[in-house]
């Protein structure tokens, strides 16, 4: 901004200029900026040329604009001109590769007739243009000067000032101490890496160094308060891991630091600005023809952030954090709760041979992504104990008695027999309509239901006592576990009477209602944070 003002304020009274500014000069709704914009539209501004985003990749991607400036035309004529770029010549990835789309050539000679006064009505050209009043612009409680606004395009005001990240915090890397040195790893200072990136907030790390790794190696000691993003990992294909640090810290090569400036941008306001916006920060910021997903060198230090005033800031984490608190109270009742079914003392205990018509292994076909076949369920599928079907379900091609051989029908239970231990065993029961199929790796058991009710199979198939006392069964190799039908059919549980097992159902179905609306509080809160943040951002709002 500061730039911008000098470079008008040092115009000759006949001088002309140009200069290109990111979004925040020609939107943000800052009392600074919009006094800005009045100046030049009163003094010296004759054009503004709309930049698409990504022209100064691989430096940075921020969207940004040309002012033209020229204060004898803007002395004599009582218009602005709004043009808007769609290409340069060059497409918008990385690599910004030539193509034959060029808008340049045609802009300038808009200008140019623009400022010589020959651009008349009914100008041909293929570009988006439009001539603006200045006296409608000074109406305008912000003078914004954003192009698309003109052309009916939705736009967002900026309601804060908007920085380079680089211009508010320092950044650092880390390193991994040599691994042949045990005393490295026998120290208790934490030590960050991607693994540990699973909360906004890390107390602690699965990993801890000496201060003598840290002298011999490249990872630093940082203090609390420091924001640390993930920027090398396969994980960077879906999420942006982002985490602030409660004490001292250092971390391996694959995060990167961020120290933000204390007198002007608050660490816990950052956070929330990186995780509210994640998706762009990983559109924008992701190199493309990677092996593993990273940043481009730089990228954060251009990536330009929203910055209010210290108090607004903390307002906004204060609001922010009482609905992080119901957040992580919800999840902490579901991750506490668990179904439990204690035997009463006239119970039989029946084996899975005697409980089951049938105990089958699913099919080996191969599977695809491109809709083609019959939907398949796989261990990702069973979540919470029930065969979720998640809309991005991979198929199988089968004729008709594959098809009905492997076809699952209300109330088959599914077991997973082979995965890492952790995941052996994991258990859900079928009950959509539709036409779904099952892979190899899962068992399909078919209840009888003359003794007993599938969803009490399912249910204490889903307890701690049965997940902890299965997984026994399973035979290991490594990094894969598995337990075979024939070992499950030996196994026994115990079966109450059928009015029983449908009493049991009934209460833990009370209890799954109840827990389905804590469950629901998580994403309505998620969704008022997101709101706060993009109110930050300008996103609530037309400009």
């Amino acid at each position: 901004m500061l730039f911008t003002d000098y470079i008008a304020e040092h115009l000759t009274p006949d001088g002309r200029g140009g200069v290109i500014v990111p979004n925040g000069i020609v939107a943000t709704a800052q009392n600074a900026y919009v006094t800005l914009r009045k100046f030049l539209i009163e003094d010296s501004l004759v054009a503004v040329v709309s930049l698409p985003a990504g022209v100064f990749r691989p430096y940075s991607g921020v969207k940004t604009s040309i002012l033209v400036l020229d204060k004898k035309l803007a002395r004599k004529i009582d218009n602005v001109l709004f043009l808007k770029i769609n290409a340069d010549g060059f497409d918008l990835g990385d690599q910004r590769r030539p193509t034959k789309e060029n808008d340049l050539p045609e802009a300038e000679r808009m200008v140019k007739a623009w400022r010589r006064e020959t651009f008349k009505t009914g100008f041909e050209t293929h570009l988006t243009f439009k001539p603006v009043e200045k006296v409608f612009l000074l109406k305008g409680r912000a003078c914004s000067l954003q192009a698309e606004l003109f052309f009916g395009e939705k736009v967002k005001a900026v309601s804060s000032e908007t920085v380079a990240l680089g211009d508010a915090a320092m950044f650092s890397n880390g390193g991994t101490p040599s691994k042949s040195n045990p005393t490295f790893w026998q120290g208790d200072i934490p030590w960050v890496s991607p693994k540990d990136m699973k909360s906004l907030i890390i107390t602690d790390t699965e990993d801890h160094v000496s201060a003598e790794a840290i002298e011999s190696s490249a990872t630093k000691l940082l203090p609390a308060e420091t924001v640390l993003c993930v920027v090398r990992s396969g994980i960077l294909k879906h999420t942006l891991p982002v985490a602030i640090i409660a004490r001292p810290m250092c971390t391996n090569q694959d995060i990167l630091a961020i120290a933000p400036d204390k007198a002007r941008l608050n660490p816990k306001f950052l956070l929330f600005v990186l995780k509210g916006r994640s998706a762009e920060i990983l559109r924008d910021g992701i190199k493309t023809g990677v092996t593993v997903q990273s940043f481009h060198n730089g990228f954060f230090k251009t990536f330009e952030i929203p910055l209010p005033p210290l108090e607004e800031q903390h307002r906004i984490i204060d609001e922010i954090g009482s609905y992080q608190k119901i957040i992580d109270s919800a999840r902490q009742i579901l991750d506490a709760y668990e179904p439990r079914i204690p035997p009463g003392p006239d119970w039989r205990q029946v084996t899975f041979e005697e409980l089951c018509e049938r105990m089958q292994y699913g099919l080996s076909d191969p599977l695809n992504q491109n809709g083609e076949g019959v939907k398949t369920f796989r261990m990702n599928e069973l979540v919470r104990g029930r065969a979720v079907d998640n809309g991005a379900m991979k198929r199988a091609k089968l004729n008709a008695n594959e098809t009905e051989k492997y076809r699952l029908a209300k109330g088959d239970v599914l077991f997973n027999r082979t995965n890492s231990i952790e995941h052996v065993g994991r258990t859900g029961i079928f009950s959509l309509d539709g036409e779904y199929v099952f892979a190899s790796y899962l068992i399909r058991l078919s209840i009888r239901r003359d003794i007993a009710e599938p969803e009490y199979v399912n249910a204490y198939m889903n307890t701690r006592e049965f997940q902890t006392s299965v997984k026994s069964l399973a035979s290991r190799a490594v990094g894969q576990s598995n337990i075979s039908a024939s070992s499950l059919a030996g196994y026994e549980i115990p079966l109450p009477p059928l009015d029983e097992q449908r009493r049991i159902v009934a209460e833990l179905d009370t209890e799954k209602a109840q827990l389905e609306s804590v469950l629901a509080l998580v994403p309505r809160f998620e969704t008022k944070i997101q709101r706060v943040m993009d109110s930050v951002w300008g996103d609530d709002e037309d400009s």
